[in-house]
């Protein structure tokens, strides 16, 4: 990994995603994110936080990577009919989806779904 003063430095989009939702709907921008990241000898170190993920475990969630700045829709497949997210192979770039495992008794639907109403003005 080059140093990020480095004019080859490349850009990542590192985001939480919860399945079964459209992904360029909800995730890190719309969950109020942000990072810190650091390269030291050559590994990238970003440490992501955005607005509590927790209510949404009993959907499950996932963690995706991909070159660029934003959700990449050529980085990433989304099955609208099940809501299944996972990299696309042949995007040329960074794409990998995580399982990000979470405790189902943290979930609190009633106010994911608040939640939700109130960023998707629903």
């Amino acid at each position: 990994m080059p140093a990020a003063q480095d004019e080859n430095y490349p850009s990542f989009y590192v985001s939480p995603y919860i399945k079964g939702l459209k992904p360029w709907q909800v995730n890190a921008h719309t969950l109020n994110g942000g990072y810190i990241e650091n390269v030291v000898d050559g590994v990238m170190y970003r440490i992501i936080d955005c607005d509590e993920v927790a209510m949404f475990a009993d959907r499950g969630l996932y963690l995706g990577v991909n070159t660029g700045s934003f959700y990449n829709s050529e980085a990433f497949k989304y099955d609208e009919n099940t809501g299944v997210l996972t990299a696309d192979p042949n995007f040329d770039g960074a794409s990998v989806v995580f399982d990000l495992p979470m405790d189902k008794s943290m979930a609190n639907p009633a106010k994911a779904q608040t939640y939700l109403d109130e960023m998707l003005g629903q």
